[in-house]
């Protein structure tokens, strides 16, 4: 067995004092401490024969080639790792079952990679109701393949025509608060009588009518 090192502790100290230096020293500090590293390396290798420039060489080659390698195989395996987590992530959303999936949604889960998940824009206009629809849509689910047919809205009356025609500041105004009208304007506020609170929705009464509200 051979003898215990006596050293250890001390190269160790001296290395601590040393980067404890090195990490409060100034940067002219620095720069002198470059420069004298240059100057002794340069003096170094210019000493030394053409066999020894030549092994440092070689020396340097491999520790080179040795770190590529080293990189390349460290990206193959986060690749192949990326690509196994993909794979798994791909099974795992192909076994998702999308009944009543919006009430469970997970943030984690790719919804779009599930085999019977199409997301698209909806540019595809239907023939008889000119509605806009998906390209997989099952066709006459709108209109019935023409079968339904609504009356083309009419033009609103006035005042209502100017406040929403966005044309005047009155009707703009009108426009950015028009969610605090419909607040204020509660169906209380036409005449109900007997609000209703006790059942699953509030209601109210109304000339003999229950309101939901």
């Amino acid at each position: 067995m051979p003898p215990k090192r006596q050293n250890i502790g001390r190269r160790t100290n001296a290395a601590k004092r040393k980067r404890e230096e090195t990490q409060n020293e100034t940067e002219e500090e620095t720069a002198r401490r470059n420069e004298g590293n240059r100057l002794h390396i340069s003096q170094s290798h210019a000493l030394e024969s053409s066999q020894q420039h030549e092994a440092r060489n070689e020396a340097s080659r491999i520790r080179i080639r040795e770190l590529r390698q080293f990189l390349s195989h460290s990206d193959r395996n986060v690749k192949r790792g990326n690509n196994g987590l993909r794979m798994q992530m791909n099974r795992l959303n192909q076994m998702v079952k999308l009944d009543r999936i919006a009430f469970q949604y997970n943030s984690e889960i790719e919804y779009s990679l599930h085999p019977v998940v199409v997301v698209q824009s909806m540019n595809k206009v239907f023939t008889s109701c000119k509605a806009l629809k998906f390209k997989n849509e099952s066709p006459g689910m709108c209109c019935l393949n023409g079968k339904v047919k609504l009356p083309r809205l009419k033009a609103p009356v006035e005042p209502l025509f100017s406040l929403v025609a966005s044309t005047t500041t009155q009707s703009q105004y009108f426009l950015n608060n028009i969610r605090n009208y419909n607040t204020f304007f509660q169906m209380t506020s036409f005449g109900a009588t007997n609000i209703i609170t006790e059942n699953y929705m509030p209601t109210l009464r109304f000339k003999d009518k229950y309101i939901i509200q």
